[in-house]
């Protein structure tokens, strides 16, 4: 999968231009495990997404 980060730091920043390197990187984050989660039943992709927000937010 071929991603152009730069390209989503740009679209990010149009959502929060304070926080668009994060934001970006949790999106990024966020396509990876989609796409190695394939085969895996949605509750656990679920779970996962939650776990990736939460520790980008520094919830426990």
């Amino acid at each position: 999968m071929e991603i152009d980060e730069e390209e989503i730091v740009k679209l990010a920043s149009k959502i929060d231009s304070g926080a668009a390197e994060s934001l970006a990187l949790l999106f990024v984050q966020m396509l990876d495990e989609e796409h190695t989660a394939r085969h895996q039943s949605r509750p656990r992709l679920v779970k996962r997404f939650t776990e990736i927000i939460d520790d980008e937010q520094g919830v426990n």
